[in-house]
């Protein structure tokens, strides 16, 4: 997004990405139709973040444009477009009309007429300016409708609402620890991944998947409870241990990348879960209490990739024949809307 002073006054403006919503209207066939469904009419869909996230005053982060200057920021549009039904509508074809402020009172109530504070945009007071160049505060700006429609947008959105294994690069975990946290790096671990067949296998070998449900959002990391599934996809029945101290994840948020390792723990062979073919079992591991300090603070979007690692537990029983090695899942959103008390985003900027 970019907002541009194109006038003679400097004005000032609240800088805040999470001012942003969108009016998107898919047309008629577009979207995909539900199984045994007609095809879709055309919708409109409201894409905004929730009350305690968006800024309730003008007051805070508030910048001034001269004229010709600008204020710009990226933003993640799934942050906005959360829910099922409004991620749909980030499709190629769909038109977007974005809104930047407060939303002002409808035509025939009350202030309608005469806008009241908050403002988006409210001109710089000066003594000099004549009465006839005043310029009137707005609550709210409003863009030109744009289509989702050019190829590198288009390709962008598949990769946003339908993330596969292949979004986050495998990286030495040194590489994946953001400036932010203070955990420390977890060294490499070299043993075969889940899955992975050597020559001449008999074809027996274990397998599991590993998923998160596709959205958690929270106020803060310490109210986001992560629920790991597991299924054994392989074709027989296997023990496993599968404890919050075999759950990884890595993470990619508004601070950077960083990785919640898998303490590992001796074994007993109490804590191990066995599941036959297509069994499935699930725990809740706490996103706060799992990954390094600082690493959920900021408020935000977060991609977190679930991982199964069972390669630092210890003294495994052999008559088990526990599954020992690495199984990765795809990519859920975490929205955290307010962060960590007394942290701040960085603040803005003109250009």
């Amino acid at each position: 997004m970019r907002l541009e002073n194109t006038g003679e006054i400097p004005l000032r403006i609240v800088a805040d990405p999470y001012l942003l919503s969108f009016e998107i209207v898919v047309p008629a066939g577009l979207s995909a139709p539900a199984k045994g469904r007609k095809a879709a009419g055309p919708s409109t869909l409201r894409c905004s973040l929730p009350a305690d996230m968006r800024p309730s005053s003008d007051v805070g982060r508030g910048l001034v444009l001269l004229p010709s200057k600008a204020y710009s920021e990226s933003f993640d549009p799934r942050m906005y477009c959360f829910g099922a039904k409004e991620s749909a509508g980030l499709v190629r074809g769909a038109r977007a009309i974005a809104h930047y402020g407060f939303s002002p009172a409808r035509a025939g109530t009350k202030g309608a007429a005469t806008p009241s504070p908050p403002f988006a945009v409210s001109p710089i007071p000066s003594a000099e300016r004549p009465a006839d160049t005043a310029v009137a505060s707005l609550k709210e700006v409003v863009a030109p409708a744009f289509e989702l429609s050019d190829d590198a947008v288009g390709a962008e959105l598949s990769s946003l609402t339908n993330p596969s294994p292949t979004a986050y690069p495998d990286k030495d975990p040194a590489d994946r620890v953001a400036s932010r946290t203070t955990g420390p790096v977890t060294p490499p671990i070299t043993s075969p991944a889940q899955g992975a067949q050597p020559a001449g296998g008999d074809g027996l070998a274990p397998a599991f998947t590993v998923a998160l449900p596709p959205r958690s959002d929270g106020a803060r990391a310490a109210d986001v409870n992560l629920t790991v599934s597991l299924t054994n996809t392989g074709p027989r029945k296997t023990s496993v241990y599968f404890r919050p101290q075999s759950i990884a994840f890595d993470v990619m948020g508004p601070g950077g990348a960083f990785s919640c390792p898998a303490n590992g723990a001796g074994a007993i062979p109490e804590l191990f879960t066995t599941l036959a073919p297509r069994g499935r079992t699930q725990l809740t591991v706490l996103a706060a209490s799992s990954c390094p300090d600082l690493s959920f603070d900021l408020p935000g979007l977060y991609d977190v990739r679930p991982r199964l690692d069972t390669r630092r537990v210890t003294d495994s029983p052999p008559a088990l024949h526990a599954f020992e090695g690495e199984a990765v899942g795809v990519p859920a959103l975490v929205r955290i809307r307010r962060g960590k008390s007394g942290v701040l985003r960085p603040p803005p900027t003109a250009e």
